[in-house]
């Protein structure tokens, strides 16, 4: 019988880091019980997972803050982040002045004065009079 602390398919991928279609498996075999909800969706128990997987450690870089067990994040850390944002606000003010230099040199060549209209030159003699398409001679091949 699940309990409130049963975990689906994915869930259990995840914390074992192993695939779901490998924690399948192992349910069809019988090598780990999990049972079935009315929607059709595996439940494992954490103790049952745990006896047939070794649950994934998981990895944080060394210092890291983790919510879940409380740990504090070192001072040289925090300063090192708060170093590196203001790098980049400032180097985001720095892009922000070129751009708007760029859009003003953009809009002083704009502003050119428009050239007279150009006439294009005639190339192309019109048609003076209009031929029917009947007195085009037709070559058949009959």
């Amino acid at each position: 019988m699940p309990t409130n602390t049963a975990l689906t398919l994915g869930q259990a991928a995840r914390l074992t880091g192993r695939g779901k279609t490998t924690l399948a498996r192992a349910i069809a075999s019988g090598r780990l019980s999990a049972t079935k909800s009315d929607t059709g969706v595996y439940l494992i128990e954490p103790a049952e997972l745990a006896r047939c997987y070794p649950l994934k450690a998981i990895a944080e870089p060394a210092g890291a803050t983790v919510a879940a067990t409380g740990d504090v994040v070192p001072r040289e850390t925090l300063d090192a982040i708060r170093g590196t944002v203001t790098a980049l606000l400032a180097e985001i003010a720095d892009l922000k002045e070129q751009r708007a230099a760029w859009q003003a040199q953009a809009e002083r060549l704009a502003l050119v004065a428009p050239a007279a209209a150009i006439t294009p030159p005639a190339l192309i003699t019109p048609i003076t009079e209009a031929r029917p398409w009947w007195r085009f001679p037709l070559k058949f091949n009959l």
